[in-house]
């Protein structure tokens, strides 16, 4: 078994501060492309120990036969990337830079390297070559830990081998310190000898230059990250590690399995000026009404646990005007096929520190949809990415006014940057084929429908406006076995098996010209 999944760091999401899980940035093609998703700073330098990868969706399989991603995306982003570019005919500026053209090469960075150094490449032809340079690159021959309390403590890995498990390092006496081997990105635990009683801390080893002091733990003075959690906060913890690995395997079975209508998979234009008008109207008469989403306390598809989102529900006549005015626009986009509307969500409110990751939507009725956005107050143009059919990444910056429109179930899609400002206001409206269509879903695949907020629910019903269940006006349909519902973070709690299906139906039959390129305007 690898080190990678023996050492298992199971403090990536941590309570009740971050979710250090990563993100692993996928379609990559520019270094200012590097700068926006944070994988490099301003001045060129890479900002945690980073593994880029080559890949186009002909040659995907040459890192799947790697276990790659798989092996690596349960590393805690406090320490850690995963980034890939994509590999194309003729080559983009990231192939040039690097000076690698194919789908088998590796380059290893160190935080705080220059991008100018080019990194550490490896080819490597097995996993556990990969896999063994990679762990290479992480050991601590001397990490220092010691025991300032006045009792003795026991000192624990924590790792993962398909269950959490604690692995014995050693023991301290009051006052001793002791030098040990270990791993950046490994998590260490404590129990109280006497009693066994774990103490309420967990570190992340960030620094293995320093050392460890027990009783900085405990008051959260350390350089290393500081967890001090619950049980409950531990099962949650745990859950949004699951959660995150679910995401990235969603990310990579799903898009090749779901038919798709246009060349590119995006399309950004402006909201017809009557639905827009009625919808700021809306807002403003019933913010009065806003109440903060009904997240699973296990997701971290949006970050809700640092900045909860809000949201003030669309009665009937508002998710009809919606439907109505945005279902022959996307209708004409696809190529004059029609579409029966699925869901309409929203109007949900990010503020200051908001993060969506990269996700698809539901693989059975959210296929053709439309973000909207009704106003925002930001410093800083938070971009929304989006990844064409060909797995390019693509920034685009949205006005108030603007609409995107999208095929969700196939085009990774997110806000991954942390929103700088105040509000950022979103609706959100899901369509399907009318005809019938096959989804070939991923082997192991289990979807679960994200419950309404209470809340709105409550609303709805009080207003005489929730429909039964099993109508498609406003509800979302239960797709058990068909996909994951990943609407733009309106996400409930799933596993996905390992193995993956990978017949594509891509039939584009789109004509309009899309733009390519950062901050696209269209």
């Amino acid at each position: 078994m690898s080190r990678g999944r023996v050492f298992f760091a199971l403090g990536l999401a941590v309570l009740p501060t971050l979710a250090q899980a990563i993100h692993y940035f996928t379609g990559l093609d520019s270094l200012a492309g590097l700068e926006i998703v944070g994988i490099t700073d301003s001045n060129g330098m890479v900002v945690k120990n980073t593994l880029v990868s080559f890949s186009n969706k002909q040659c995907i399989q040459d890192l799947y036969d790697l276990d790659f991603p798989f092996n690596f995306i349960n590393l805690p982003s406090t320490t850690h990337e995963l980034a890939n570019v994509l590999v194309e005919t003729p080559s983009n500026e990231l192939m040039d830079f690097f000076d690698i053209h194919d789908c088998k090469s590796f380059i290893y960075f160190t935080a705080g390297d220059s991008l100018q150094a080019k990194g550490t490449k490896l080819t490597p032809t097995s996993g556990h070559e990969l896999d063994d340079f990679f762990w290479e690159k992480q050991r601590l021959p001397n990490v220092k830990i010691r025991n300032d309390l006045e009792k003795p403590v026991n000192v624990y890995w924590e790792s993962w081998d398909g269950q959490p498990r604690e692995v014995s390092i050693m023991e301290l006496v009051p006052g001793q310190e002791q030098s040990f081997g270990s791993f950046l990105s490994h998590t260490l635990i404590f129990r109280d000898v006497e009693n066994n009683m774990r103490l309420m801390a967990r570190a992340v080893i960030t620094d293995g230059s320093k050392p460890i002091v027990i009783s900085d733990l405990l008051a959260g003075l350390a350089d290393t990250e500081v967890l001090q959690l619950t049980d409950h906060q531990v099962k949650v913890w745990r859950g949004r590690l699951r959660t995150n690995i679910s995401r990235l395997k969603q990310n990579e079975a799903q898009p090749p399995n779901v038919r798709t209508f246009t060349d590119v998979g995006f399309r950004k234009l402006r909201i017809p000026a009557n639905l827009l008008r009625h919808l700021q109207e809306f807002l403003e008469q019933n913010e009065g009404k806003r109440v903060d989403e009904g997240w699973n306390e296990d997701d971290l598809h949006v970050n809700f646990y640092e900045s909860m989102t809000t949201v003030v529900a669309l009665d009937h006549e508002m998710r009809e005007l919606v439907f109505g005015t945005i279902k022959p626009i996307l209708e004409s986009w696809i190529g004059g096929e029609k579409l029966d509307p699925t869901s309409t969500y929203g109007i949900r409110r990010y503020y200051n520190g908001s993060v969506l990751r990269d996700h698809v939507d539901i693989g059975a009725t959210h296929i053709v949809s439309a973000i909207l956005n009704l106003g925002q107050d930001v410093d800083k143009v938070w971009p929304l990415q989006i990844l064409d059919h060909e797995g390019r990444r693509h920034f685009i910056e949205m006005v108030a006014g603007d609409m995107c429109l999208y095929e969700s179930a196939t085009s990774i899609h997110g806000r991954t940057q942390a929103m700088v400002g105040r509000t950022f206001d979103n609706v959100f409206t899901h369509f399907q084929p009318v005809k019938p269509f096959d989804v070939v879903a991923a082997e192991g695949v289990h979807a679960v429908v994200h419950p309404m907020l209470t809340e709105e629910q409550e609303w709805l019903e009080a207003e005489g406006e929730l429909e039964e269940e099993g109508e498609e006006e406003g509800g979302i349909e239960n797709v058990e076995g068909k996909g994951l519902e990943f609407e733009e973070g309106e996400i409930g709690d799933r596993l996905v098996d390992d193995k993956m299906g990978r017949g594509q139906q891509h039939k584009p039959v789109d004509n309009f010209e899309e733009g390519t390129g950062l901050m696209e305007e269209m």
